[in-house]
């Protein structure tokens, strides 16, 4: 389990970077909403990562799911 604690997004990034088209695709905390989404439906991915730039931890997943429950909930 402690080796899995260890392992860095951006790790993964470089294995996968050959293998898949877009390689690992993820998004700053910075980015709006409307940059998370566009690049969810670009990319065509269902899960896209927001990774902090300095430690390249994940920080929370963006789905479609949640992106329609925000709209449904803030949106009238």
């Amino acid at each position: 389990m402690s080796e899995l604690e260890e392992h860095r997004i951006s790790t993964w990034r470089k294995v996968l970077a050959n293998k898949y088209r877009h390689g690992m695709v993820s998004i700053s905390p910075d980015a709006s909403l409307y940059e998370g989404v566009l690049l969810l439906l670009r990319t065509k991915v269902h899960r896209l990562p927001i990774v902090d730039p300095i430690t390249g931890n994940a920080l929370y997943i963006l789905t479609h799911k949640r992106v329609l429950k925000f709209l449904y909930l803030f949106v009238s």
